[in-house]
Parts: C-alpha cells; sequence; structure tokens
C-alpha cells in the first residue's frame, strides 16, 4: 500500500511555503508521521473488529518508521511471532481448561484440559496441553486460521502442545481490508498536510 498526494497539491503548497525555512519539509515529513500513526491505529481497530486480540498486543507488532527534512518518506510494517492464547481478551482458566475466544463470530470456547503455564524461553504465561487429546475441535476456535503446534518442553515434563491465535497480518491482507486502509490513509494524508500547512504558515510550530 503506497499512499501520496497529487503533484498540484504538492506544487501549490511548496508556493505557500516559499521563503519558510524548512517550511515544505517540515509541513510534510509531520503530516506523513501523523497519518503512520493514524495507519497504525486504523490496523489495530481494524484487526480487533473480528477478533478479540488484545490491543496491546497487536500494537506491539507494529513499527513506524518515520520520515525526516532529509527523507519525506514513512512506513508502517507489521510483524511478529505467532501470537499466544494469552493475548486474545478473555483467555481464562478454569477447572476443566482453558476458555477462549478468539474470533468473536464463534463465541467462547473451551480446550479441555489445558492450562497456563510459563514457556521455558520467554517465562510468559501460555496455553499448553498434553498430546493425545481430541484436537479437531481447532477449526471452531480459529475458523480456517492458526490450527495448533507443537510446543517445547517445561522443565522435565513430556512434549506438550501449543495453541495459538491466526497472526494479525493475515487478517490485514485482504482485498477488502487493504482497500479500507488504503482509503482512511488517503484521507488523512490529505487532511494532515492542509492542516501541518496551516501551522507552519502561521508560525505556531
Amino acid at each position: 500500500m503506497e499512499v501520496s498526494l497529487n503533484k498540484s497539491s504538492l506544487s501549490k503548497a511548496k508556493l505557500m511555503l516559499y521563503g519558510v525555512k524548512d517550511g515544505f519539509p517540515k509541513a510534510f515529513s509531520r503530516a506523513l508521521n501523523k497519518t503512520a500513526n493514524n495507519t497504525k491505529t486504523e490496523m489495530v481497530k481494524l484487526v480487533r473488529r473480528d477478533y478479540n486480540y488484545k490491543a496491546a498486543a497487536v500494537r506491539k507488532r507494529i513499527t513506524v518508521n518515520k520520515a525526516t527534512f532529509a527523507n519525506l518518506s514513512s512506513s508502517v510494517k507489521s510483524t511478529g511471532d505467532h501470537v499466544h492464547l494469552t493475548d486474545i481478551a478473555g483467555t481464562r482458566q478454569t477447572k476443566k481448561g482453558v476458555s477462549v475466544n478468539v474470533k468473536k463470530s464463534t463465541g467462547i470456547k473451551l480446550i479441555p484440559r489445558a492450562f497456563k503455564a510459563p514457556g521455558q524461553r520467554s517465562g510468559r504465561d501460555i496455553i499448553f496441553r498434553r498430546p493425545g487429546n481430541p484436537r479437531g475441535q481447532h477449526e471452531k476456535l480459529y475458523g480456517r486460521y492458526g490450527p495448533p503446534g507443537s510446543g517445547g518442553k517445561i522443565g522435565s515434563r513430556a512434549r506438550l502442545d501449543t495453541f495459538s491465535a491466526p497472526h494479525p497480518e493475515i487478517v490485514y491482507n485482504t482485498p477488502e481490508n487493504w482497500a479500507q486502509l488504503q482509503k482512511a490513509a488517503d484521507q488523512k494524508l490529505g487532511t494532515n498536510f492542509a492542516h501541518e500547512v496551516d501551522v507552519v504558515l502561521k508560525g505556531i510550530a
């Protein structure tokens, strides 16, 4: 996804800012960075529309590379490892196992005999279950995304199964979602740039 202003708008702004020291790069870089942060916010909102990811877990995956006066471009990138079920809001340990609602439309599901325990490498809580239990329910938990994988060891215990939610990047990467993000970014860049040009002309910052 690429977002830019048309040449006419850029030329008009350059004329308006002519004579103002660093006027154009100041206004444009600020507008780009605001738009990138707006896009990050939209990505978090979009992916949480249908899935119960914790907002902090999604934000942590998204990196914004900021524009500077010398480099008038910015970018937003989302990447990361699999999402543990402990990063799904409402995941709860019960006497019978772990209850979780990954995709909102599926409702709350129970993973029988599953339990929370610290991962050997990260030290953070992960959902585990000993192998040999029925695993056909994973499509009910995740839809068509994200079947459970196999985890490592905890101490001297036997090898365990771990469960994870689909990567948010899979959710973003659909034609309709990209179109939605593109439209929002296009609108925000135009609005942000007009505001920043006005700020620079008025000498506010």
